[in-house]
């Protein structure tokens, strides 16, 4: 029964076993997690969660990261998660067209707090999470993600594991959460098509339904134990009767490789499906040391999910140029890079940008569409003042697992955001406790102790 594999794994899962590189990863899973969150803290949707939680207030079990506030456990998943996912940087399983750690990584620090658990506990936690969650997702797709968020709806799967492991649920405990998890799970694409606020919300739902069903598992709730690949469960209902079928390949090796892995680490502050483009505009300008002013037309042609989640071709927010290939290849082009500066108002109305972007077309590549999600391939080609067509073609994006970031990269884009709320030896002190986790005994002191929270 493919139920009982997961809570085997998730049950035997222990720190000592994980291979070294796995602990390094989930680490970096945790400080790329924290530079987004931290990153979001000025954001209104930020605010209002933020609100919304000192006012209906709860017991002081966890940090709301990045305001320095103790609330619940639950409170804490919500907010958390929710800010992770909210400036678009924050990581991705690529072939489960899924982010990980926004969910995962909530429910896992929040527990852990709430149950003053130690450091090794909390990466045993987040590895749970990304091995069930990420697989999960693999089976579900690309299918699921017609209709479905899937970091709201597997997210809650991997942030019940997540949850469990860090708790130490039994066997019988841990097959309840996940029934628990799965039958609350939702996070429809609607919600990314509009200028609307709900997409990081299902993160932070996804955290917040897998912590509680892991505290409630704990107290005898019951669950159903067949919730995932039932009849009528998670998997049929979400992505067809045939994806069953896949369980047994995808989870097969759990405990013997490792997605976490493979994870994607962002460069850019923006929607995963914008990235290969934004790469081969900065490549080509790189290349051809092209100024804005020669372009003439912009064509990019990419795979179909990539067009139908960020085919926005006019964006006027912050949010829609985020979900726009055309805004973000512009961008690139204008003003050589794709930062946070760079949705900013003053750029969204930047005559040059919006110059570019009326001589921009976005098409679909249908040979790209047989590739996805395993590799993600856009090709940029622009027509300059000259007469000449330059162009090029990338199929992988910086930070994914075949181009990675490296460490220098990764510690730049922590510190980027980090500093954006908190003084620079206090985001060094905190990059250094994370690098060491693992000698941490009660992270329910582990905000407290660095002070750093009192500079926001």
């Amino acid at each position: 029964m493919f139920s009982k594999s997961v809570v085997n794994f998730v049950k035997e899962l222990s720190f000592e076993k994980l291979p070294s590189d796995v602990v390094k990863q989930a680490k970096y899973c945790m400080l790329d997690w924290l530079g987004a969150v931290f990153g979001a803290f000025r954001e209104v949707p930020a605010s209002i969660l933020r609100e919304f939680v000192v006012d209906i207030g709860g017991c002081e079990q966890a940090t709301l990261l990045p305001f320095g506030i103790r609330t619940s456990c639950l409170n804490a998943a919500l907010v958390n998660g929710s800010l992770a996912h909210m400036i678009e940087y924050d990581d991705i399983f690529k072939e489960g067209i899924y982010h990980p750690g926004a969910p995962v990584i909530a429910a896992a620090l929040a527990v852990a707090e709430y149950a003053k658990a130690s450091g090794k506990k909390l990466i045993e936690g987040i590895v749970a999470g990304y091995e069930v969650s990420t697989r999960l997702a693999q089976a579900m797709n690309p299918e699921h993600y017609r209709y479905w968020h899937t970091t709201g709806t597997v997210g809650a799967i991997g942030a019940a594991s997540a949850a469990s492991k860090v708790l130490s649920l039994s066997e019988r405990e841990i097959k309840w959460a996940l029934g628990i998890a799965g039958t609350m799970a939702a996070g429809l694409q609607q919600t990314l098509l509009e200028n609307a606020w709900g997409k990081p919300l299902h993160a932070g739902k996804a955290a917040f339904n897998g912590v509680m069903a892991a505290l409630l598992a704990k107290r005898g709730f019951v669950g159903a134990e067949a919730l995932l690949e039932g009849e009528k469960g998670f998997i049929r209902a979400m992505a067809g009767d045939e994806k069953v079928s896949k369980l047994g390949e995808l989870f097969g090796h759990l405990g013997r490789d490792f997605n976490i892995l493979k994870t994607t680490f962002k460069y850019y502050p923006s929607c995963g499906h914008t990235h290969s483009a934004i790469d081969a505009a900065l490549e080509l300008v790189r290349r051809h040391g092209i100024n804005h002013t020669m372009v003439e037309e912009i064509e990019i042609s990419t795979y179909s999910v990539a067009v139908d989640v960020a085919g926005r071709e006019k964006p006027m927010t912050s949010y829609e140029a985020k979900f726009s290939i055309a805004y973000c290849v512009a961008a690139a082009i204008r003003f050589g890079r794709v930062s946070l500066a760079q949705f900013e108002p003053c750029c969204l109305a930047d005559d040059g940008l919006r110059r570019l972007l009326s001589v921009t077309r976005v098409v679909r590549d249908l040979d790209a569409d047989k590739e996805f999600p395993r590799k993600r391939r856009s090709k940029v080609s622009l027509k300059l003042r000259n007469g000449s067509i330059v162009s090029t073609t990338s199929d992988y994006r910086r930070g994914d697992p075949e181009k990675p970031l490296t460490e220098e990269q990764m510690r730049e884009k922590f510190f980027s955001l980090v500093t954006l709320c908190v003084l620079e030896t206090k985001a060094n002190d905190l990059w250094n406790r994370v690098q060491s986790i693992d000698m941490e005994d009660n992270m329910s002191l582990f905000f407290s102790s660095l002070g750093f929270i009192k500079d926001i």
